[in-house]
């Protein structure tokens, strides 16, 4: 049995040459609670969405024991820090005996879309990106411990989508992230065969990095359930979705000492299963913004624009494509980071 990875451990903090040090554990939840609540501090703007997602041809949805009993099986061996105090070793060891009764309860909290409130908190631990000092409490990031009996039923709502968006062809193949069979690597070689394709004929290739800021932390819960509506999702599905979303409490971890909760206003949630196949979901769109002569590369929130350059049209389109990329990013409500964003150019010799 493993103990989680995730070392909650924080040396003293010191924002700046001038400021006070934080050594006292409830003190260092309290300064995190700050930071990590300023990257989900968008504006509130969540509420009651009228579902009219189609249900046609739409069966029943049944979780049933011996599906969830595999699930169970392949959990990993290791202890969490879950919200429930429940942990995947548990959970794994006792497959057989808690499939009926969690059977009745996903059937149940799928059927009324209530989401139990365990399942909407996260423990948040600060980890050290390992860049900059480690006493500069911006140089962590937030890892989400998440209630892993959620995270099961999350697996079968995810399995249920991802066949849905399978079926019907949904996910831009411009996407290589988060999904099936895709990779960051079969992105690269993809795009690596069009590079050298174009330069066996002696044309050179522009390309454009580009990298969303805090992307998933900004995602708009109301533009999300609308692009739910828009691929038809079900009814249920998407009322247990947008419940899920709402009213989630995110508290603090060091060691044994707890922030205040905190009440994300926008993002997917991070530590979940459903989280990044929700923000594919969000994104898929974009390729569809792009002039076709411009090719996309996605990979999650990275991706870029690159194309032939033969002549000043060409730069133009280009040019269309930057353009088109930062009005779809406006009206979905997220940002680029302009530090990020690069230029690499391969010249045909």
């Amino acid at each position: 049995m493993k103990k989680n990875k995730f070392n909650s451990g924080v040396p003293i903090l010191k924002e700046s040459e001038g400021s006070d040090p934080i050594s006292l554990d409830t003190d260092k939840a309290k300064k995190f609670k700050t930071i990590f609540e300023e990257m989900v501090s968008g504006d509130i703007n969540y509420k009651q969405i009228s579902i009219e997602a189609s249900d046609e041809n739409h069966e029943e949805t049944i979780f049933e024991p011996y599906i969830i009993e595999k699930l169970l099986k392949k959990l990993p061996n290791k202890l969490s820090h879950s919200p429930e105090n429940v942990n995947q070793y548990f959970l794994k060891k006792c497959a057989t005996p808690l499939a009926l009764p969690l059977s009745i309860l996903y059937n149940n909290t799928f059927k009324t879309g209530i989401v139990p409130e365990l399942w909407k908190t996260a423990h948040i631990i600060p980890i050290f990106k390992k860049k900059g000092s480690v006493n500069d409490p911006k140089n962590y990031r937030p890892i989400a411990l998440t209630s892993p009996i959620c995270r099961v039923f999350e697996r079968l709502l995810a399995n249920k989508l991802l066949e849905h968006l399978d079926k019907n062809k949904i996910i831009a193949e411009e996407q290589f992230g988060f999904l099936p069979k895709s990779s960051c690597t079969l992105q690269i070689l993809s795009s690596m065969q069009d590079w050298y394709n174009s330069l066996d004929r002696k044309i050179g290739t522009d390309v454009i990095y580009f990298d969303f800021q805090k992307a998933f932390d900004k995602v708009d819960h109301e533009i999300l359930i609308r692009k739910l509506q828009e691929i038809k999702i079900d009814k249920l599905t998407i009322r247990w979705v947008a419940n899920f979303l709402n009213n989630r409490s995110h508290i603090v971890k060091i060691d044994e000492n707890y922030s205040q909760p905190f009440l994300p206003k926008t993002g997917v949630p991070q530590g979940t299963v459903l989280g990044p196949l929700l923000f594919l979901i969000y994104i898929n769109d974009l390729p569809s913004h792009i002039p076709k002569n411009i090719k996309v590369k996605l990979y999650a929130d990275d991706f870029k624009l690159y194309s032939e350059i033969k002549t000043e049209e060409d730069c133009v389109e280009l040019q269309e494509a930057i353009n088109n990329a930062y009005k779809w990013a406006k009206n979905n409500k997220l940002e680029f980071s302009t530090s990020k964003v690069k230029v690499l150019v391969y010249q045909a010799k």
